[in-house]
């Protein structure tokens, strides 16, 4: 996901603006896969609980809408799986 992304875990600790698309999906593949809590992604991405609920709920949504993010999503999620 962070090669997908072309990016690095500190750097999206970093980031103190809006969940970035990156940080989304990888909140987003760690409640779906690994069954962790907000509090425990939360330490690992560097925001609080409430903000990956947040942002948990948000790509959700997005992924809903715009095939393009699904379609991101899913290419990780085969990458794993394949």
């Amino acid at each position: 996901m962070i090669r997908y992304f072309n990016t690095t875990l500190d750097e999206l600790k970093r980031s103190r603006t809006r969940p970035s698309r990156a940080r989304q999906t990888l909140i987003y593949l760690l409640r779906k896969y690994m069954a962790l809590t907000n509090r425990e992604i939360g330490a690992m991405v560097g925001m609080r609980f409430s903000a990956v609920s947040k942002a948990g709920l948000q790509i959700v949504q997005l992924m809903a809408v715009d095939k393009k993010i699904n379609r991101d999503v899913k290419k990780i999620i085969s990458n794993f799986e394949g």
